[in-house]
């Protein structure tokens, strides 16, 4: 029919979400919390300031909700990872080394965004969701951790693993993604009282699993 307008498809909320959540990974990774704004997030995700402000009242929820969606990817990949592993130490081993090699390498910008603010609410809340993650699996296999107080072997182990992706995502070290993963598998795990046997074991396995699926990684 003359003059008829085409009508496009109406976007569901859970995609214009995505869509804001997308535009502010990318903002937020290439120019930090400080340097971005609601305003260059809702002009690279195509909306408007008061369609953003219906899922975020503010920078530091968005940021959250960032957050947020990098800590389901992560899991994610850790979890699959996990299943394939038969040990209890092998999956601890798996939980470090995937987590570790996707946020530094696998998982574009992840790095920069769980340690690009020092927002102390939200580093606090990316610290409390993978200490309790790891919290739940140690409580899941006292055969690892025998007496030790788990409160404080949780919040250590993520300590040390965060600091130290923090460095290196700074460009602290010269290593590179698998090196820092090997490191921290070994670290954790003694810290745990690991026999070098159990861990080096652990550790093989796990690069084995991870050149399958991802095509990389040198021998042990």
């Amino acid at each position: 029919m003359a003059g008829s307008k085409k009508i496009g498809r109406r976007k569901q909320p859970d995609e214009r979400k995505k869509e804001i959540i997308d535009a502010a990974r990318d903002l937020f990774a290439s120019q930090g919390y400080d340097n971005t704004t609601m305003q260059q997030v809702v002009e690279k995700a195509g909306t408007s300031i008061g369609n953003c402000y219906f899922y975020f009242s503010n920078k530091k929820e968005l940021y959250q909700g960032v957050v947020e969606s990098v800590n389901e990817e992560i899991s994610g990949v850790v979890d699959t990872a996990i299943r394939e592993m038969n040990s209890p130490y092998e999956k601890l081993a798996a939980a470090v080394y995937y987590g570790a090699r996707t946020v530094l390498e696998l998982s574009e910008s992840a790095g920069a965004i769980l340690t690009g603010t020092d927002h102390p609410e939200i580093r606090r809340n990316i610290l409390n969701h993978y200490t309790r993650r790891i919290y739940r699996f140690l409580k899941r296999n006292p055969v690892i951790t025998g007496d030790i107080n788990l409160e404080l072997a949780s919040a250590a182990w993520q300590g040390a693993i965060f600091n130290l992706i923090e460095r290196q995502t700074a460009g602290q070290f010269d290593g590179d993604a698998q090196t820092v993963a090997r490191f921290l598998v070994r670290w954790n795990l003694r810290a745990l009282n690991a026999p070098d046997a159990e861990i080096n074991s652990a550790l093989e396995t796990v690069e084995r699993h991870y050149r399958e699926e991802y095509g990389s990684g040198d021998e042990v």
